[in-house]
């Protein structure tokens, strides 16, 4: 009898721990979870239209390790119940956008704990401000080609990202945006022109090994600023740019890549 018990309140624990919801009107989910589901989701896949209010709910999540998001649209929002550190009736929250802290409750000390794997929605165009900060574990995290806006702080102390590709449809990569990525090895630029770059876009990223460039051209920074990457706070001279056959001398020449002594090409096909 006592054998029977254990089974099958094993078998319901693991039924609970991998979930896929819809949620056909956003603001909504927190009355489609179970009370137990705060305690025991591990592998969440949502589909339909959420809002901030929701991602709140996600934040709720103690032991969430994968998130797929891909088929999820996010819905504008405006008022009470979001992510942000202030909650009234003013705050708006963009549409196809990550919101504020959407995964870390920095305001109670909650940062994202367990999350390994992001799956964004493939109609994302914009990473709020401190959009997916302080997820410790985050190591994989799939963007979709219709995002074009990385905001201040939005990766900032992602501890556990060790690669990220800037696609070609991204323009804009705010301040701070990957902070304290202490174990970033590796970062790909997919496109020509980008704005919102300073010196502490990429700081405090010990371990960069490799930037890549995929570019025909250096990739432009607004205004050129030539302080981009002093504060990686790596050791240059083990730091390797790879750019594309036939473009080694512009990127010599380029105000903000000369500083790397280390420029190589690779053939990019």
């Amino acid at each position: 009898i006592y054998l029977y018990i254990f089974i099958a309140i094993t078998i319901n624990s693991n039924a609970q721990e991998i979930k896929k919801i819809k949620v056909e009107k956003q603001g909504t989910l927190s009355d489609l979870l179970a009370k137990t589901d705060q305690s025991a989701i591990t592998n969440l896949t949502l589909i339909g239209k959420i809002d901030a209010r929701d991602f709140t709910s996600i934040r709720n999540l103690e032991k969430l390790e994968i998130l797929d998001l891909s088929n999820v649209e996010i819905v504008s929002f405006k008022g009470r119940g979001g992510t942000a550190y202030k909650d009234n009736d003013t705050i708006v929250y963009n549409a196809n956008e990550i919101p504020e802290l959407a995964f870390s409750n920095l305001a109670e000390n909650k940062p994202c704990k367990n999350m390994e794997e992001l799956i964004l929605p493939n109609t994302l165009t914009s990473i709020g401000k401190m959009g997916i900060m302080a997820c410790e574990k985050l190591s994989t995290i799939n963007c979709p080609s219709s995002l074009n806006t990385i905001k201040d702080m939005a990766f900032q102390d992602c501890t556990s990202l060790t690669k990220f590709e800037i696609g070609e449809n991204i323009k804009y990569v705010g301040s701070k945006a990957f902070r304290h990525c202490s174990n970033i090895k590796t970062l790909k630029f997919n496109n020509m022109y980008l704005v919102g770059l300073d010196s502490y876009t990429f700081s405090d990223c010990p371990t960069l090994k490799s930037i890549y460039v995929n570019t025909t051209k250096p990739t432009v920074f607004e205004g050129n600023p030539t302080d981009v990457f002093t504060m990686l706070g790596v050791d240059f001279i083990n730091l390797i740019v790879f750019v594309k056959l036939g473009t080694l001398a512009l990127f010599k020449q380029d105000p903000n890549w000369k500083i790397f002594p280390n420029i190589m090409e690779f053939d990019a096909k």
